[in-house]
């Protein structure tokens, strides 16, 4: 069976299970989760047996996360590197934009995006992994629009160290590499560059260095994958065959029933006649006649009826249409 990725655009998913494929039922932390399907890192993985924390800011999102990852936790809160409030810079109907980065949203008001501006619950990795018992972390997916370095500031990558981590790394709607306003807080921390797809990169835990050959190459043809959107047009398109075939299937069921019913009339009338008339005589030959000209429509059709007709008024006898 393919490997469905709903990371589809660049296939960090994709990446990430070449290389834990092995691993069942892992853990993830996916913080700027959006949409718990498209284009979600995640999503495959919850699908075979994973469980993670998902954080999403955007109450949209965040709902939609509850109610299709219940078995999750899910977190409505942006991550930093204090505990308290920061300021959201919800981009309107725009997944993908909203942030805690004062400038970023600026750009976004003057490209004309309507922004909505509010309040939020901030904290740091470090206690959302201590509240909720986090031990060990296959996955650390980071898509928070310029507020990368802060959250890094805000996790020791001490008691937690997720085995991967990707992170974006250029601007929105851009590719401006912004990578060297935060990697040194992540290579301090014993963590090695490994990957980059033009929009994340990931690193390793120099503990799982073993799993650094995954890396080597982007998604191809042996990593077996199909993207969600084809995938759910082949499902759509298999099911209305199922749609068309079962319709086919009744429209013959009808058709039957509608042959049938007459055949059966034509058949009672024949005992009748076999009944009360006696063999030979003019009045039953012509009842005979008359039934088998319905038998003829009925199995055959008009066409052949007034074909047979035609020969009997010539006076010609009907010959077998098979072949010697």
């Amino acid at each position: 069976m393919s490997f469905i990725s709903y990371a589809s655009n660049n296939l960090e998913d994709v990446m990430l299970y070449r290389a834990l494929k092995h691993v069942k039922r892992g853990f993830y932390i996916d913080i700027g989760a959006g949409h718990p399907i498209d284009g979600s890192i995640t999503k495959a993985f919850y699908d075979r047996g994973w469980r993670g924390i998902n954080i999403e800011p955007v109450t949209e999102f965040f709902e939609l996360l509850q109610q299709h990852r219940p078995e999750d936790i899910n977190l409505n809160l942006a991550v930093g590197n204090h505990q308290g409030e920061v300021i959201f810079y919800e981009v309107v109907n725009i997944a993908g934009l909203s942030t805690t980065n004062k400038t970023y949203a600026g750009r976004h008001a003057e490209a004309g995006y309507k922004i909505r501006t509010h309040a939020i619950l901030c904290t740091t990795l470090d206690s959302v992994c201590s509240e909720n018992n986090v031990g060990t972390v296959h996955i650390l997916k980071i898509d928070i629009e310029g507020g990368e370095k802060a959250l890094l500031e805000g996790f020791a990558f001490a008691t937690v160290r997720p085995w991967v981590v990707v992170i974006e790394s250029v601007e929105p709607n851009t590719t401006i590499d912004v990578s060297h306003e935060w990697e040194p807080l992540i290579l301090g921390r014993n963590y090695k560059f490994v990957y980059s797809d033009g929009v994340n990169r990931f690193y390793l835990a120099v503990e799982h260095s073993g799993l650094q050959s995954n890396f080597c190459y982007p998604p191809n043809g042996f990593d077996n994958y199909i993207i969600y959107p084809y995938w759910l047009a082949l499902h759509d398109l298999s099911e209305e065959r199922v749609k068309v075939t079962q319709i086919h299937s009744l429209e013959s069921q009808i058709q039957q029933i509608q042959h049938s019913i007459p055949m059966q009339l034509a058949d009672r009338h024949q005992r009748i006649v076999e009944r009360l008339l006696r063999s030979g005589t003019r009045r039953r030959r012509c009842y005979e006649l008359m039934l088998s000209g319905i038998r003829v429509i009925l199995s055959e059709g008009w066409k052949s009826f007034f074909r047979r007709a035609k020969m009997r008024l010539s006076g010609e006898r009907e010959r077998p249409s098979r072949q010697q």
